[in-house]
């Protein structure tokens, strides 16, 4: 393979590695959230 073809594909490799961990911990966060009962403050009350 030659070196430049190997530097873009490395990139795109890197890339779609990184947005797939982003991917996963956006999902476990979504995840959790649900999982937990929604805590919903007051906030003008609490700022006034």
């Amino acid at each position: 393979m030659p070196p430049f073809l190997r530097g873009r594909w490395g990139k795109l490799a890197t890339i779609a590695s990184t947005s797939e961990v982003y991917y996963s911990i956006f999902c476990w966060n979504v995840h959790q959230f649900r999982m937990r009962p929604p805590q919903i403050l007051p906030a003008p009350l609490i700022s006034s």
